[in-house]
């Protein structure tokens, strides 16, 4: 099966071309067990080129670096020039630290990453939310989260939930402030007395 090497893509440049497959040589140095295999060259599959599109010899790709008992391959490869507007961002977020509790794990079965929550002990495919990006910025107009609050979202019920990173609790109600709490518990408190009859007198 494959084992991948790397999930940071690795540019090369289509240097042979058959049918239905080829081999790339690598721009940039591969320090790996196997890279000297077939002369420094990296495998790739027809089916392995993003979309089915047809390469040719000189062609720049990028693509995910893999190794099986053949040497090294290339997977996921795509034309540079091709690639889709918004690319870069995209490569960068993959390069992002995952929120809390979250960890990119690769499926030998599908051949793709996907991403499992420890915590919960949910998987999914897409990406989570940056913790960062997604609560304390406040950029959707609430308040930044408490300490230690990460907003993450259910699969099953499909619907945002709360996850306390120190205290491992969770709650699909968003929690307040500390600020917020403290103002409140000092209203109560502020009640409290006033309803007393001796702090009256």
């Amino acid at each position: 099966g494959r084992r991948l090497v790397s999930s940071k893509r690795v540019q090369g440049c289509v240097s042979e071309w058959l049918t239905g497959y080829g081999w790339i040589v690598p721009l940039e140095i591969i320090t790996h067990p196997l890279a000297q295999r077939s002369n420094g060259r990296v495998y790739l599959d027809q089916s392995d080129v993003r979309g089915g599109q047809h390469l040719e010899v000189g062609c720049n790709v990028d693509f995910i670096l893999y190794s099986d008992v053949r040497g090294l391959g290339a997977g996921d490869a795509r034309p540079v020039d091709d690639a889709p507007p918004g690319a870069g961002p995209e490569d960068a977020a993959e390069d992002r630290p995952l929120p809390s509790g979250w960890e990119k794990v690769w499926s030998e079965e599908d051949e793709r990453h996907y991403f499992w929550h420890r915590p919960t002990r949910t998987a999914t495919w897409e990406r989570p939310a940056d913790a960062a990006a997604d609560g304390r910025s406040g950029r959707d107009g609430q308040a930044p989260l408490p300490e230690g609050w990460e907003k993450h979202f259910d699969e099953e019920h499909q619907e945002p939930y709360y996850w306390n990173r120190l205290t491992k609790e969770s709650s699909w109600e968003r929690p307040g402030s500390e600020e917020d709490e403290a103002a409140a518990g000092d209203g109560e408190a502020e009640e409290e007395m006033g309803d007393d009859p001796e702090d009256r007198e």
